[in-house]
């Protein structure tokens, strides 16, 4: 190695390392929700409610009866434009080589982020409840969604670190290990999803949404773009983000948004 002039000290090189990655959300909505790709940036589309019509017993000569017609409602989309750019200097392309493919995985995050959170406001439009207990927390997850046979429940952060120290009436814990569910975490049988507080309200909230995240939520997508290009006034290359989505409820009977405030201890009488 080189020695300095000042002490006879050993000059030792910098390393440049690779840059550390916090881990990513693996518990990212958007792999449960219905997507559908649209060539208009904005419409209606038919969703087919789920069926309650029978079949009734008629004589072997008799006429077809008729079945109660299929329910179609219509929801309204409209694409809005997500767009974003990190500029990039010639001299971090120099310094760091993987910094392109670093800041593009980087673009992706920030669009599921974006995704995450729109998805997020969509299930607060759910029909609300109320719950104080685990008995109506079992109440919200057994009437009304029967139908939905891939309910499941997606919880703020708050709302798990509770539901972590409920117990049932013979003092066992009410969330169970599941190997399916993504947190591995089951309650009442239904996987778990936890996210970020601010996803489905503010910090501390201890809100919930359960149902079928895939019938409740559409996200209508018209195009998803990722463009890079160079400025070469300053040696500088913009890499650039966009993509084209909306996001609304498909089946708003597929799921309860419940906001959870157990009830209060007495204080002790003295």
């Amino acid at each position: 190695g080189s020695f300095s002039t000042a002490d006879g000290s050993m000059i030792i090189p910098t390393e440049i390392l690779d840059i550390y990655k916090q881990p990513k959300d693996t518990a990212q909505l958007a792999s449960y929700v219905t997507k559908m790709v649209v060539s208009t940036p904005s419409g209606t589309l038919p969703i087919l409610a789920k069926a309650t019509a029978q079949m009734t017993t008629a004589q072997e000569d008799a006429d077809n009866p008729l079945i109660e017609k299929p329910t179609l409602k219509e929801v309204a989309y409209k694409v809005q434009t997500y767009r974003g750019q990190l500029p990039i200097t010639w001299e971090m392309t120099k310094d760091y080589p993987g910094i392109v493919s670093l800041l593009s995985e980087y673009l992706q995050d920030i669009i599921s982020q974006t995704e995450q959170h729109k998805i997020g406001k969509v299930l607060q439009k759910a029909t609300a409840v109320t719950a104080t207990s685990t008995d109506d927390l079992k109440t919200a997850f057994n009437i009304g969604l029967t139908p939905y046979t891939d309910k499941l429940f997606v919880v703020t952060e708050s709302m798990y670190n509770v539901l972590d120290q409920l117990k049932d009436g013979n003092g066992r814990y009410l969330l169970q290990d599941s190997i399916t569910s993504a947190s591995g975490k089951s309650l009442f049988g239904a996987s778990v999803v936890i996210v970020a507080d601010d996803v489905l309200g503010a910090a501390g909230d201890t809100k919930m949404f359960v149902g079928s995240v895939k019938s409740f939520v559409l996200e209508v997508l018209k195009e998803n773009v990722a463009v890079e290009w160079v400025r070469n006034e300053s040696f500088t290359m913009n890499l650039a983000s966009a993509y084209r989505a909306d996001y609304i409820v498909a089946d708003d009977l597929a799921g309860k948004f419940i906001t959870f405030t157990p009830k209060s201890t007495p204080a002790p009488a003295k």
